[in-house]
């Protein structure tokens, strides 16, 4: 829990399930809420012409603010 919505977010489709690619994205009006990050996949339209698509597994990191990593 944040005490304002998250500035950064890191995520990434962890698995397949099914034979129709796709990736995770944020979903929604509001994505990040303090309790809260919604997400969605969106499938690709090269294999068929629906875009339903199974639930998937996605990863995530959030991070309060925007920061800087020095490499030295």
């Amino acid at each position: 829990t944040f005490s304002n919505p998250p500035e950064v977010i890191v995520a990434s489709q962890t698995s397949m399930n099914g034979d129709d690619g796709s990736w995770g994205v944020l979903f929604g009006d509001t994505p990040l809420t303090p309790n809260t990050a919604q997400f969605a996949v969106d499938e690709d339209q090269i294999s068929d012409a629906e875009r339903w698509h199974n639930a998937e597994q996605i990863a995530y990191i959030v991070f309060s603010t925007v920061n800087t990593i020095i490499n030295e």
